[in-house]
């Protein structure tokens, strides 16, 4: 579900994305993992891949 959510990428979808991973629904990793994997499936895989990026550091400031 939290990667679904990387395209559009809405102040909401950070929301949800966030609260999936605090409620430990996905580790950091698996995240990282799935989400670049999902890049070979989308149009634009750089746009896809700077909402990526951008989640991981928020994420990763959740996790400090």
């Amino acid at each position: 579900m939290a990667v679904s959510k990387l395209v559009r990428l809405s102040d909401r979808d950070i929301e949800d994305i966030q609260a999936l991973y605090t409620r430990n629904k996905f580790s950091l990793e698996q995240f990282k993992e799935i989400a670049n994997n999902a890049k070979d499936y989308y149009v634009t895989p750089e746009q896809l891949d700077s909402n990526i990026q951008y989640m991981i550091s928020l994420l990763s400031d959740l996790g400090d």
